[in-house]
């Protein structure tokens, strides 16, 4: 009897190691960091923030809202010419706010924009490039107008890409007897909501021998009673005068070689059909804090958010305030416990999400509805995994002294 109780408090101690390593196991992996950049994608970011070139890329649409172009460093391309030059293209992403404060939205632009790089001869260029296309943007290989500003002094140049049957056709239109010096493009932005969500939508026009602003009327499928109004513009000169030379931009499918050497994307891919998940809001990672309210763990989490994107369809932004989480306490939950538990069913749903939305790649989904589907799975994952647990999506816990968590993302 003796001999069979040792044994059975030895097993206990094992299993019980067993499952203390795999629960430090499992808490360790919540932990990772972000991972870092590139050297050289590295030393472009510290130059552009020294340079305070990010507040060249926010305008005024309205005299509430702001919409503000970050790069998405991790959405790098780069394009070497020899021993000579390399250029960087890196995707652009637009943010909205009202009033200071980041809200929902849907971006549906007829164009990508990129931060785009040019480090030459010993000296580094900073663009922004407007990559207007002619044609469907999911077929590889890119035709039409790119469009530059250089972001010290403002000038701005028109480069065309494609065979020239397309340069002669884009002109043809406008040409005169006497050969204008100039000619303008515009690129506009237009409000509206559409099904519930605020949409932003981007056109263009052009090219013009006249500087009044004339572009597309949006044209939206899934809005067609919407009621659109301009709230910003921009106009683009090209003249005479010869344009940098610059590759063209990666497609949002890169296939083959482009420009003489491509080095895939840093992080993840924008496909060329299908969405993907956005490496800067998307999946979580990090530690969050919580306090003990009774039998159960509670926190809040602020600066939530999902976005998905689409090459075709445009940007799906949600941003979801300050989130109020309550998880049970359950045998052996612990802090690092309740972290591991919301953060991994927060990574499944979106991971759910997006297979769901690649299913039927081709469907211009409704804003509202993704939003609601991905609230409902996300709850209902946290309640298999986690019997009891709530999330209140609201605004902030009200029991006293809830700590809040800034969430962290690009964990992959």
């Amino acid at each position: 009897m003796k001999r069979t109780t040792i044994f059975f408090v030895t097993t206990l101690i094992f299993f019980g190691y067993i499952l203390f390593q795999s629960c430090k196991k499992n808490n360790t992996e919540i932990s990772y960091k972000p991972k870092g950049l590139p050297a050289e994608i590295e030393e472009i970011k510290k130059e552009f923030t020294a340079l305070n070139y990010q507040d060249r890329l926010e305008s005024k649409l309205n005299d509430s809202v702001n919409q503000v172009l970050y790069p998405n460093w991790k959405l790098a391309f780069q394009i070497r010419h020899g021993d000579s030059a390399v250029y960087t293209y890196i995707r652009l992403r637009p943010n909205l706010y009202i009033n200071g404060a980041p809200f929902s939205y849907v971006y549906k632009n007829s164009s990508r924009e990129y931060l785009l790089v040019e480090k030459k001869k010993g000296k580094t260029v900073y663009y922004k490039a407007t990559a207007m296309d002619a044609r469907d943007p999911t077929i590889p290989g890119f035709k039409g107008d790119l469009l530059l500003e250089n972001l010290q002094n403002h000038k701005t140049n028109v480069l065309h890409f494609g065979d020239e049957k397309y340069k002669k056709t884009a002109l043809s239109r406008i040409q005169a007897t006497d050969d204008p010096k100039c000619y303008y493009y515009f690129t506009c932005s237009w409000g509206g909501v559409c099904n519930g969500i605020v949409t932003i939508v981007g056109t263009y026009g052009g090219p013009s021998v006249y500087s009044t602003v004339t572009c597309t009327y949006p044209n939206i499928s899934e809005c067609p009673s919407t009621s659109w109004s301009i709230n910003h513009s921009t106009t683009t000169v090209d003249c005479d005068d010869p344009p940098p030379m610059v590759p063209q931009p990666p497609t949002p499918d890169p296939t083959g070689t482009v420009g003489g050497g491509y080095i895939p994307p840093i992080g993840t891919s924008i496909p060329g059909t299908g969405f993907s998940v956005d490496p800067i809001k998307g999946h979580m990672c990090g530690i969050i804090n919580w306090l003990k309210v009774g039998d159960a763990y509670v926190a809040n989490l602020s600066g939530v958010g999902i976005m998905f994107m689409h090459p075709q369809y445009g940007i799906y932004n949600f941003e979801m305030k300050t989130l109020c989480i309550t998880i049970p306490a359950y045998y052996m939950t612990n802090q690092r416990g309740a972290t591991n538990a919301f953060i991994a069913n927060w990574n499944w749903t979106a991971d759910q999400v997006l297979a769901e939305l690649n299913e039927h790649p081709t469907a211009v989904p409704v804003a509202q509805t993704l939003l609601n589907r991905f609230k409902y799975l996300l709850v209902q994952n946290l309640q298999s995994t986690n019997s009891g647990s709530s999330i209140n999506f609201m605004g902030p816990c009200m029991s006293p002294g809830v700590p809040t968590t800034k969430a962290q993302y690009d964990c992959y």
